[in-house]
């Protein structure tokens, strides 16, 4: 008796497999990710979305403004939709899961796609292929850069434009909802453009071996050229800082691309792409129509090229090996290379009569395999070993330095750091980082936030600034309020009240020392409309933080000290947006839901191949 139907194991088993794509990229974040914006952000989100959406003259034209020739829209919509509802706070954090949520559906389109089109395949090797290229951290850049978002709408919306275009028929529904998706991904960065080349490509060889359809090809080659010469004409300013600068390093630029993992390699292109060269052989031989299957494999491959191409064009100076951000669309050619040589290449073996024929396939077939799985894993291992120990001290010297220069207003503070050989800032001006800071400043990550200094409404009071001990720190180097003097001060006002305070984030926490026992030493916020909202009783010889839900209309905090013997402290109150408190309780929890994961689909995979139970090809 089954538990499960084979319908329904095998969705469980999609739905365990990606969640093992979202949690091991979370696992990341919360090891190596920080809330703080980096350098691209700055200009594409901050200087062209946040701030005039802060000033209230955002436009629709601030959308389509280039970035590095890229018109990235769908990156803008999702960040500031992120900022929205996250209370006006910017969260880097956030933008990195708002990214590996992308990535998923990415993985469940071309799961289903895969699993629908090719019926003779064994699904679970499917679930477990996609899991290997992008569970792994190869592409460190894409997981811990909110602004690499780009790259997951990049690889979503081509999958969906390539599965419309190639596999429906033309100019029916799903063919322009196809169509549409291609548009989305040049509108979510450059490249994206490359996909109506691939689908012009495709339908031209459709064309001279399909008479009944020929004439439907040739209009939608003809409405993807003119598409492609609109967009370009209208758009497209290519960047040459590191264009290949001769055709030697831009085939070994090309050749590490293709090379994928072994991206230092640039020969090993060859060999990884040999059963796509195999496979294209066999249409231009054979001169057959392709099944869907195949016409999805052949649109995936030359994207995959195509992407790899323009690479090295345009960052391919020296025969650099392609960077972090890359490898999530290099690894899509791994995959259909795999899925070639698995189906079509060991499927044409049957028809050799020479056993030594068979005996090298067979070879070929197991050191492709070995070579690729090994290249993953050990490109993976260096990332973690080399980029993330970097990144650790990076994430340090970015909190140090911005709240310094937060805390002291002083240029001199960030100057002093732009030179340096290591990433001192997150930024490559300290200027203009400086007058983001200033700009951005409320709406700053929780981790970064340095409110204003409170200032009161009457005059000669018991609290006094950093008023503490001289063996208690402020709080992370903040000017404090506190009531503890070296001496008895009889004159002093035993109260404080703050000028009124607005925060737009769900909960604020205040910062707190000391002794209040609600009695003597009270601690109290006091909203517009007259509610009082007491601090609990503490009793603390460290800083510790008090969560309270924001109230809905401004408010003052009023702080009272009519005990000798104790004294207590108070830092500015913070807010910390809905998102931002939802993600980090996500993100501590990442690696523990990675291996609950983990064992989940071990567990469902072994189920399913237990005979007479849930079927693995199902």
């Amino acid at each position: 008796m089954t538990i499960f139907s084979d319908n329904t194991g095998f969705y469980l088993r999609l739905f365990v497999a990606v969640l093992i794509i979202f949690t091991a990229r979370l696992t990341l974040v919360q090891f190596y990710g920080s809330p703080i914006p980096i350098i691209d952000s700055w200009d594409g989100f901050g200087i062209d979305v946040f701030i005039p959406y802060f000033n209230g003259d955002l436009s629709v034209s601030n959308f389509f403004t280039p970035y590095n020739a890229h018109i990235i829209i769908f990156p803008r919509l999702l960040s500031i939709f992120l900022l929205i509802i996250n209370n006006n706070q910017w969260d880097a954090l956030v933008e990195m899961t708002a990214s590996a949520a992308i990535y998923v559906l990415a993985a469940i389109t071309l799961i289903l796609i895969l699993t629908r089109h090719l019926h003779t395949f064994n699904k679970n090797h499917i679930l477990i292929s996609v899991v290997l290229i992008w569970a792994f951290p190869h592409a460190w850049d894409n997981i811990l850069f909110g602004f690499q978002s780009c790259f997951a709408f990049l690889i979503l919306f081509t999958l969906l434009s390539l599965w419309g275009t190639l596999l429906h028929k033309t100019f029916s529904l799903r063919w322009w909802f196809g169509f549409f998706c291609g548009l989305c991904a040049f509108f979510s960065i450059l490249s994206g453009l490359l996909v109506f080349p691939v689908i012009m490509l495709i339908n031209a060889y459709r064309a001279l071996f399909d008479r009944t359809n020929r004439f439907s090809y040739l209009v939608s080659i003809i409405l993807c050229a003119v598409t492609t010469v609109l967009l370009w004409v209208l758009f497209v300013e290519l960047p040459n800082v590191r264009t290949a600068t001769n055709p030697i390093f831009f085939l070994m630029a090309f050749g590490k691309a293709l090379a994928f993992p072994f991206i230092t390699f640039p020969l090993l292109g060859i060999f990884f792409y040999l059963p796509f060269i195999f496979f294209i052989f066999k249409f231009i031989r054979y001169r057959t129509l392709p099944t869907t299957a195949e016409l999805f494999l052949l649109g995936l491959g030359f994207w995959v090229l195509a992407q790899a191409f323009s690479m090295a064009y345009v960052a391919g100076k020296n025969g650099v090996e392609p960077s972090g951000r890359y490898r999530d669309i290099l690894a899509l050619g791994l995959l259909v290379n795999y899925l070639i040589l698995e189906i079509f290449c060991l499927k044409q073996a049957q028809v050799f009569k020479q056993v030594w024929l068979n005996i090298t396939q067979f070879m070929f077939s197991c050191t492709w395999k070995t070579l690729a799985t090994l290249g993953i894993i050990i490109l993976a291992l260096y990332s973690l070993l080399i980029p993330m120990t970097a990144k650790v001290s990076y994430n340090k010297a970015y909190l140090q330095n911005v709240r310094s220069y937060l805390i002291t207003n002083d240029i001199e503070v960030l100057k002093s750091k732009e030179k340096l050989a290591d990433q001192a800032i997150p930024y490559y001006q300290s200027e203009k980082l400086a007058t983001l800071l200033s700009q951005l400043r409320e709406h700053l990550p929780y981790d970064f936030l340095v409110p204003q200094p409170l200032r009161a409404t009457i005059l000669n009071s018991l609290f006094i600034n950093n008023g503490l001990p001289q063996d208690i720190e402020t709080f992370k180097g903040e000017n404090v309020l506190g009531s503890y003097h070296q001496q008895v001060i009889d004159s002093a006002n035993t109260q404080f009240i703050s000028e009124p305070i607005s925060l737009a984030q769900s909960t604020l926490y205040l910062p707190v020392i000391g002794s209040i026992d609600g009695q003597k030493n009270r601690l109290q916020l006091l909203t517009s409309d007259g509610k009082t909202i007491d601090i609990p009783p503490v009793n603390t010889a460290t800083w510790q933080l008090i969560p309270i839900k924001t109230p809905t209309t401004s408010f003052q905090i009023i702080a009272s000290d009519t005990d000798e013997a104790h004294w207590f402290a108070f830092a500015p109150p913070r807010g910390m947006g809905t998102l931002t408190r939802m993600n980090n309780q996500v993100l501590s929890k990442a690696h523990l839901l990675l291996i609950a994961c983990l064992v989940g689909f071990i567990l469902l995979l072994c189920y399913s191949m237990i005979p007479n139970r849930d079927n693995g090809n199902a």
